[in-house]
């Protein structure tokens, strides 16, 4: 049995975590910490979470724990990536794994000199139609394949205020809410070392300049292209349109 402690009382981490740790019987949740204890605590007698710690700090000191849930805000996943990982601690952190490319060879010296494993929880990346697609363009069954088209939209996860998602330097709009499903699908079904070109495009009419809209495009080195439109807007729609030269699937 391994035991899985949470940083931070996100509002995702019951649908991410919480309810399909139900479906393991190899993993539990041991305790939860927070910015706040007494929010921590209300949180961990809501889902009946056993330990509840003072600070991050004292749930990495924590022995018992051998893996850490981080679900914090974008732009503090690097910071507590690298201190999990100094901790000891195997790390499941939510998308994007951090805002900056830079950044990735800092985790994973980290990751690789503390000897942890490092996953980044996108919801996609191991659902069977990725597999099905990926056979369709490797067989050709329906002849070359030409565009995949992405599509994005649904409401604005929180309103204007404060929150990290209205801040463009925190690591939020709507780009780094969607685009890491967009880049994992490219990354299974087609790679991501052949593409030669990639454009983007916003309005950044969100709150503090933030894209509440994006655009963006790749192409291939053999002609393939790809697209991404992702938005805060409503009627909400999640589609991965994909053409080969006689069929189309979405």
């Amino acid at each position: 049995m391994k035991n899985i402690g949470i940083l931070g009382c996100s509002m995702i981490t019951p649908v991410s975590l919480l309810a399909p740790i139900k479906e393991c019987e190899t993993l539990k949740i041991y305790g939860i910490a927070g910015r706040n204890y007494d929010r921590a605590k209300v949180y961990a007698e809501k889902y009946s979470i056993e330990n509840v710690y003072a600070s991050y700090e004292d749930l990495l000191a924590d022995e018992n724990i051998d893996i850490v849930y981080i679900p914090l805000a974008n732009y503090v996943h690097k910071e507590w990536i690298i201190k999990s990982a100094k901790a000891k601690k195997h790390i499941l952190v939510e998308k994007p794994i951090c805002l900056k490319s830079e950044d990735l060879g800092d985790i994973e010296e980290a990751c690789k000199a503390n000897g942890v494993c490092l996953v980044e929880g996108i919801m996609a990346r191991h659902h069977q139609w990725q597999g099905y697609i990926k056979e369709l363009i490797d067989n050709k069954v329906y002849g070359k394949l030409k565009h995949i088209q992405t599509n994005l939209v649904f409401e604005a996860p929180v309103p204007e205020g404060e929150s990290y998602r209205n801040h463009m330097t925190c690591g939020g709009g709507v780009f780094w809410d969607i685009a890491s499903y967009w880049i994992q699908f490219l990354q299974e079904v087609l790679g991501l070392e052949k593409i030669s070109t990639y454009e983007g495009a916003s309005k950044f009419d969100g709150p503090n300049g933030c894209d509440w809209d994006f655009d963006a495009k790749v192409s291939y080195e053999n002609g393939v292209t790809s697209s991404l439109h992702g938005a805060f807007a409503k009627p909400y729609e999640a589609d991965y349109i994909v053409t080969f030269e006689e069929a189309e699937f979405s």
